[in-house]
């Protein structure tokens, strides 16, 4: 069977790009913002089933609309193992900047860890994790075929912030030459969780970061 991947876009600031991969009426959301909310539902209600979230990390933007999302669709949630507390710490997952934290909806539910090297095989599509340390502790990247869904590891042109609280650009230099040294020798799209998709072979030659 075919297997379909949509990109949910930010529809504004503050919000960041999710993806949706289908295969034969069953699906994996890459990322949890507020605006996939609907689109889960959208699915849901045209007898499609979400069976997955699988997290990049656990900023406020990337999981402000998990707790609706899992409610909803009863869908399995994974991320890093080091990253599970910022669920629920309005000031590790910079909620806190952006909302009161008595408003945000802190996700409160079961998680299933994942670490580097970790293989989710889900309707025949396997997903390799790839652990990407520098913009959060536990930040992944998610390879499945020849796309890689990055989060807010690698841009165009640029890679993810890394003067948060608990971001260590010594991480991010690490972890940017370990991604190179894994995937740099195929062709590959990236699937960012900010901007429009780009192609690894580019930001190699292109983004100063790799340089």
């Amino acid at each position: 069977m075919e297997v379909n991947v949509s990109m949910i876009p930010a529809a504004r600031d503050g919000e960041c790009n999710a993806y949706l991969i289908e295969r034969n009426g069953e699906c994996v959301l890459i990322d949890a913002p507020e605006q996939a909310v609907d689109v889960v539902k959208k699915i849901t209600n045209n007898g499609k089933k979400l069976t997955a979230v699988i997290l990049t990390h656990g900023h406020f933007d990337h999981i402000f609309g998990l707790k609706a999302i899992e409610k909803y669709s009863g869908a399995k949630v994974y991320m890093h193992e080091a990253e599970t507390s910022m669920l629920r710490d309005t000031s590790m997952n910079l909620a806190g900047l952006a909302y009161l934290p008595s408003t945000f909806p802190v996700y409160t539910g079961s998680v299933t860890p994942l670490h580097d090297g970790s293989s989710l095989t889900i309707a025949d599509i396997t997903y390799q994790i790839f652990h990407a340390p520098g913009h959060t502790p536990g930040c992944i990247c998610i390879a499945m075929g020849s796309m890689i869904f990055t989060g807010d590891f690698i841009f165009k042109s640029s890679i993810g912030n890394t003067s948060f609280p608990n971001s260590k650009p010594l991480d991010m230099e690490r972890s940017l030459q370990r991604f190179i040294n894994t995937f740099g020798s195929g062709e590959y799209t990236l699937c960012p969780g900010h901007g429009e998709k780009t192609m690894l072979s580019r930001e190699i030659k292109y983004n100063q970061f790799f340089q």
